[in-house]
């Protein structure tokens, strides 16, 4: 009798694992190309294929260089060319958070230069006022929110 419960054991396990392993490879699709074509992409490191992340993406922390950063998002609202023309479809501000509802708002001290346009530099003066220097340094033209 115990031989017959030891057979019956061991031909328990046999079937039971023929079956499992049937049902694992039951559910095994094969490629339908041969590697690499139909596969993932390429990593970002090596890889010509355009890629999106869901996330933040940190590229040797402090030291990032691209030829373009580009909003893919719908409507594709701004981009960023280091390089060339940056093109934002919001209100800009530049040395502040918060640029209200200036389309370009630049807060820098008094007395420092704000904007330069060829040789010309406008640098506020106070609050209020707002001074245009040419190449020389020497103020050409005063503007006064007051008056």
């Amino acid at each position: 009798m115990p031989k017959i419960k030891s057979l019956v054991l061991i031909l328990g396990v046999l079937i039971m694992s023929f079956l499992v392993g049937y049902l694992v490879f039951a559910a095994w699709t094969e490629p339908t190309a041969a590697p690499p074509g139909a596969n993932v992409p390429a990593p970002i490191n090596v890889g010509t294929t355009t890629q999106t992340k869901a996330s933040t993406l940190t590229i040797n922390p402090g030291e990032l260089q691209a030829q373009l950063f580009r909003d893919i998002d719908a409507g594709g609202t701004w981009y960023v060319n280091p390089s060339g023309i940056s093109v934002f479809s919001g209100n800009v501000g530049i040395g502040t958070a918060d640029p209200g509802t200036a389309k370009l708002n630049v807060q820098v001290p008094a007395g420092s230069d704000a904007l330069k346009i060829n040789t010309f530099k406008f640098r506020p003066i106070s609050a209020t006022e707002m001074g245009v220097y040419d190449s020389g340094g020497n103020q050409v033209l005063i503007f006064d929110e007051g008056i």
